[in-house]
This record gives structure tokens, C-alpha cells and sequence, in this order.
């Protein structure tokens, strides 16, 4: 003989889901209806034993509910879809403040501590510091930029450090100037600015001594004599095979890679010729130097073919759309140098190996 539970769900059971749900709404109605009373009773009031079983029933047919696949049928859209009863969504939280993403560390910030950086990503207020940091530390990292375009300064300086502003306010105009002129007092050598210029001279504001600003000497009276130091440096350069920048006249080494180069003044020109890249047919390496660069990727990147690996950057050499890998474990940055202990960007083109600011600052 089947027990009263069992008999009304062995009812709901051959039921088709809407008379269930039917049933199912009449009978919680009339159990939450009649509960609504009892709770509304004076507090001393014992509940009899008929309203227990009346509750432990409801919790029944409520768990019934819960646990069975109905063919739900919204009356108002006229959708049908299986799904077990709708549950109410729930009521909508305060809403927290917007955070962004930083494109270097990756960490999450809200508004008051990240800026948004010409080429649309996100830095924090630590990363950027450090943007302008290194780009001050180092030339080849300045001016400051991301995805190949510049960060200006005046627009993110109220996110930089205020000691930190005043050392890099001081330090662009000597980044920005192309043909610089420091003191020539060796104990010295402070930047001279246009402010200290006068012609062919410049006065140093920090010891006040005055320097030739074409031969870079003491000033003078007359022409400028010969620098038997230069002239010396500028053999040994030509006994090298070393290269003067033609903007600025920076000495430039190639030690592997191809001899396409790019001074720290941003001029492009070819290595064999020293003209600006792309206007003399001069070949665009060297064997030697293409097979040293192939060894030295082949031994950091743990044996291979070095033939192969030469081949390979013959034709990637000149790598415009770097193509990025992850590369798990301790790698050396070949821009900045930092060791990096958990992954780095490799380029499978060109091969060059890159830190996540490296990666952004350069493109």
C-alpha cells in the first residue's frame, strides 16, 4: 500500500508538466496563505500538529518542484524551453567603480590610478613612473611611448612622482637635443642647454666655464685646433669598421644582426655607408655577422641548427610585424637586459626576445 507522499507523487508524476504546475502553484498557495496566518498568531501561541504537518508537506512539494524538468512556458513571450522552475533574479547590488586593465603589470585599478595612454591601453601610476623612468635612464627606451607612439609628457605628469617630474623636465631638453654640447671641463661634463648658448660658445651652469661649442674645447680665439684625441678616436674608429651617425655623429658599433641601424637619435642609415637606410645598394648584411647572431640564438635557445637558423633570419631580418610566443622560464630582455623568471615575448621572425614593457615601448 503506497504512503500518502508517495501517492501525490506518483499524481504529479503521470501528470503532463503544465496540470503539474498547475497543481503545484494551487497547493504552495494555499499552504503559504495559510501560513501567512499562523506566523500573525500571538507569539505565545504553540503551532498545532496540523500546522507542522502542513509545513513539512509545503517543504515537500517545494523540493518536488525544485528538482523536476518541466517544459517552462513564458505566457508573455510565448517561448517554451526545459528548464526546472524559474528562480527570481535576484535584486541588482550597488555597483562598484570601473577598473581597467594595466597593459604592463596587468593588474586592475579604477580610474584615479591608471591613465589612458595615446594608443588607447592603460597604464597604472607605478608602471607609467616607471616608463618615464627608464626612458630617462635610457635613450633607447626615450621619448616615452607604447605601440610605437609617444606619451606626453605634460599630459601625464600629474600621475608622475613631483620629484620625479622635476628630474625628467630637466633631462628632456637634453634627450630632445640632437647636436649637444656639454661642458668641456672633464670633472664637469654637465649638459649645456640653449639657454647657455651664444653663438659658437656655451657657457656651463654649473661651473661657469665656457666651451667651443664646433670643436667642443675650451673657447678660443681664432680657429679651432686640431683634437689629437678625436683624431685618434676617429682611426681607431676607421680601423674597426665603426660608423658616425649622420644626424647626430654619434660613433656606432655593429657587433651582429644586419646592417640596417638605428642610432639612439632615432636616425636610420646603413651601417656599410653611413647614408640614410634605403638610398644606397649596399647588401643588407654581413655573412660573418648573420652567422654569429644564428650561434648566439641557437645556444640561448637550447641546441638546433645553426644553418638553418641563418637562413631563417636571412629572410626575417628585417622583422616589421613582430610575431609574439611566450617563452615559460628565465630569459634575458635583449633591449633592457632584465632577467625576467617566469616567461618572455620571442619573436618567431626575427628571434629577438623582449620583456612586456620592451615589447610595448618599442612596437
Amino acid at each position: 500500500m503506497a504512503t500518502a507522499n508517495e501517492s501525490w507523487q506518483q499524481v504529479l508524476d503521470g501528470a503532463d508538466d503544465a496540470t503539474a504546475q498547475v497543481i503545484l502553484d494551487l497547493i504552495l498557495g494555499d499552504a503559504d496563505g495559510h501560513h501567512s496566518v499562523s506566523v500573525e498568531q500571538d507569539a505565545d501561541t504553540l503551532m498545532t500538529d496540523y500546522d507542522i504537518a502542513r509545513s513539512i508537506y509545503a517543504a515537500e512539494l517545494k523540493q518536488y518542484r525544485g528538482g523536476r524538468t518541466f517544459t517552462y512556458i513564458d505566457t508573455a513571450q510565448g517561448l517554451t524551453s526545459d528548464t526546472t522552475s524559474p528562480e527570481p533574479e535576484p535584486a541588482p547590488g550597488p555597483v562598484g567603480p570601473m577598473l581597467f586593465s594595466c597593459i604592463i603589470c596587468q593588474d586592475m585599478f579604477d580610474a584615479d590610478h591608471c591613465w589612458q595612454v595615446p594608443c588607447q591601453h592603460y597604464y597604472c601610476d607605478g608602471c607609467l613612473n616607471d616608463l618615464f623612468r627608464v626612458a630617462m635612464e635610457n635613450e633607447q627606451a626615450y621619448p616615452p611611448r607604447c605601440c610605437t607612439q609617444t606619451v606626453p609628457f605634460d599630459d601625464v605628469r600629474i600621475m608622475l612622482e613631483p620629484k620625479f617630474v622635476e628630474r625628467f623636465a630637466a633631462k628632456k631638453e637634453e634627450l630632445d637635443d640632437s647636436k649637444r654640447t656639454y661642458c668641456h671641463v672633464s670633472t664637469c661634463s654637465t649638459y649645456i642647454g640653449q639657454s647657455g648658448k651664444d653663438e659658437d660658445a656655451a657657457t656651463c651652469p654649473s661651473c661657469t666655464a665656457v666651451t667651443c661649442i664646433p670643436c667642443k674645447q675650451a673657447k678660443h680665439d681664432g680657429d679651432c685646433a686640431r683634437d689629437e684625441a678625436i683624431e685618434e678616436t676617429l682611426k681607431l674608429a676607421e680601423s674597426e669598421g665603426w660608423q658616425k651617425c649622420p644626424a647626430c655623429e654619434r660613433m656606432v658599433e655593429l657587433r651582429t644582426g644586419c646592417n640596417h641601424m638605428t642610432c639612439l637619435c632615432k636616425a636610420q642609415f646603413c651601417y656599410v655607408c653611413g647614408v640614410t637606410w634605403k638610398n644606397c645598394r649596399c647588401p643588407q648584411f654581413e655573412e660573418r655577422r648573420l652567422y654569429e647572431r644564428g650561434q648566439e640564438i641557437v645556444d640561448r635557445e637550447g641546441g638546433g641548427n645553426v644553418a638553418a637558423m641563418v637562413a631563417h633570419l636571412r629572410d626575417n631580418h628585417e622583422c616589421a610585424n613582430h610575431d609574439w610566443d611566450e617563452e615559460d622560464g628565465e630569459h634575458d630582455c635583449d633591449e633592457c637586459g632584465d632577467t625576467l623568471y617566469r616567461f618572455i615575448y620571442r619573436c618567431s621572425r626575427c628571434r629577438i626576445q623582449l620583456c612586456r614593457r620592451c615589447r610595448y615601448t618599442r612596437e
